[in-house]
């Protein structure tokens, strides 16, 4: 933006219009929005007598950032096809054109300058100053931004790693970083920076030191920007706002004062009773009002009950059911096992080896009903299976600790 100049000849060109066409006026009013003047009250006429004023604002232009409902204003005409240089220069001819290549030159310069940090905390920055200045073999990125901090402060190019650890020594870096303006810093310094050390990403640099990143941030701020600014923190602490508490409305209770006043605290001869007792009626009358199961008289002894019409019953209704399925017969199988076959003796090489003599195999154990001894009176049941016990009475004789068992349990079944 400071080097882009307009020559005479392109003024001379623009004043030969007599009725320019409603795209040219549309281009002078970008102009002066670039200006920072109200394109609302634009006039042609008014532009044209001011054409070298404008001109000479452009070619002695300082980069300054423009307000934000500026640019947003700007935005419209910078985005409009038809201001494209190359439209321009077909349709209304290279002077224009040169016009409008200013309004896309100030426009990207907005952009880039709104995704530029300007802004840095001192507590922050002191920090970042501490820990670059401990830095003993730093990698060649940061020792690039480490360069620019440096150059800007001396005015010069200082390249000597020695020479700018030295800087970083002073106690006053970070006033002098502080009150840094950029009409201060000479040209041909900032295009030097630019064309060599200035060629990273914030990400690049922060992927190596991310204290150098945030210096980094400060170079483009003073190099692209308008410049950087401290924010300090204020001198008294914030006080936390109030939480406000908002009340709910409850609605009255009507209570029922009882006819006798029970006061506890009074001491009086009909009032005397222990601290037990005391909380116990001060708890039984403290219940809400209505129906009471139980009545209570001021010493806390039960006075009444509710009648209760019908006792609850204690007693379980059983059921039970006896049942006798019918299992249908299933024929009889024999349990015993049955011989095995003889096996033909085995022809070798050696001889005939006869087969071994079959051993006999243990019986298979009776079943579960024929190994009970059953009482008489008891049947029992297990498939097609029946067993009664033996008909008879049962005798039993007292014990008589004297005798054998032998002998008491012969005589305990007759």
């Amino acid at each position: 933006i400071k080097q882009y100049s307009i020559s005479n000849d392109v003024v001379a060109c623009l004043r030969s219009v007599e009725e320019p066409p409603a795209l040219q006026n549309y281009l002078y009013q970008a102009v002066m929005l670039t200006l920072q003047q109200d394109h609302n009250k634009y006039k042609y006429d008014t532009f044209l007598d001011e054409l070298e004023k404008t001109i000479y604002q452009i070619n002695t232009s300082t980069a300054e950032i423009l307000p934000r409902p500026c640019t947003e204003s700007l935005k419209t005409f910078a985005t409009n096809v038809q201001l494209h240089p190359d439209h321009v220069s077909g349709t209304l001819g290279g002077a224009a054109a040169k016009l409008a290549t200013w309004v896309q030159l100030v426009y990207c310069y907005q952009l880039t300058c709104d995704e530029i940090q300007s802004e840095f905390d001192v507590k922050m920055m002191k920090y970042v100053l501490i820990e670059m200045k401990a830095l003993s073999c730093p990698p060649e990125c940061v020792k690039d931004v480490m360069t620019v901090v440096a150059s800007l402060i001396k005015g010069e190019l200082v390249t000597k790693y020695g020479q700018i650890k030295k800087l970083f020594a002073y106690g006053d870096l970070l006033s002098r970083m502080e009150n840094l303006k950029v009409e201060d810093v000479p040209e041909s310094l900032v295009k030097k920076l630019k064309r060599k050390y200035m060629v990273y990403t914030s990400d690049e640099v922060e992927s190596k030191s991310a204290a150098a990143s945030v210096l980094y941030q400060w170079c483009e701020a003073v190099i692209y920007g308008g410049g950087a600014t401290f924010i300090r923190p204020s001198p008294t602490r914030p006080t936390k706002p109030k939480k406000r508490v908002k009340k709910i409305q409850q609605p009255e209770v009507v209570q029922i004062i009882p006819e006798h006043d029970f006061t506890l605290t009074e001491a009086s001869p009909d009032n005397m009773m222990p601290h037990q007792s005391a909380a116990m009626v001060k708890a039984q009358h403290g219940r809400p009002p209505g129906l009471k199961e139980v009545e209570y008289d001021e010493r806390g002894n039960v006075v009444s009950v509710m009648k209760i019409n019908k006792l609850p019953s204690h007693r379980v209704n059983t059921k039970f059911e006896i049942t006798d399925p019918v299992v249908p017969k299933q024929p009889f199988r024999s349990r015993k096992l049955k011989p095995l076959k003889a096996i033909p003796p085995i022809a070798t090489r050696s001889g005939t080896i006869e087969p071994a003599t079959s051993v006999d195999h243990t019986p298979v154990p009776p079943s579960f009903v024929d190994s009970m001894t059953v009482a008489p009176g008891v049947v029992v049941k297990q498939g097609s299976r029946i067993k009664r016990g033996a008909e008879g009475a049962v005798i039993l004789s007292p014990i008589d600790p004297h005798r054998s068992p032998q002998h008491q349990q012969q005589r305990m079944v007759k």
